[in-house]
């Protein structure tokens, strides 16, 4: 009776076969390990290790203003939108009428390519400018 060979569904090229991807602000690791796996095989298992990527600039919320062309009204506005503010509560901490507070809102959504609040806090924070002034 012959001999069954295991079959190799993906191989381990050498002991510094990691692999490191940089994408937007964080780094990440492939690191391969070989399991045995049913049926006579051997899978290649990846470990993905996610950190931060201290090499990118962090830039402060008036130079993210100033790449959007944001007034620094509508900074303030978004800083407040971050905080959770809704379009009433910015109104009252500005001491401005709700019908301003929604005209800086769709003028902040314009320049920054966005349709929702919660895409204007992930730009901005993309940036790494809120909760940092």
């Amino acid at each position: 009776m012959a001999t069954k060979k295991p079959k190799i569904l993906s191989s381990y090229s050498g002991k510094n076969s990691c692999t490191n991807v940089t994408i937007s602000n964080y780094s990440f690791k492939l690191v391969p390990f070989i399991v045995p796996a049913v049926s006579d095989t051997v899978e290649t298992i990846y470990a993905v290790y996610i950190t931060p990527n201290p090499s990118v600039e962090k830039i402060s919320c008036s130079e993210a203003a100033q790449y959007f062309g944001l007034t620094p009204r509508e900074l303030e506005i978004a800083k407040l939108i971050e905080r959770g503010f809704s379009n009433q509560e910015i109104a009252d901490e500005l001491s401005i009428s709700i019908h301003t507070v929604k005209a800086h809102t769709e003028n902040i959504f314009k320049k920054m390519n966005v349709n929702s609040r919660t895409a204007v806090i992930y730009k901005m924070k993309e940036m790494m400018c809120l909760n940092r002034e």
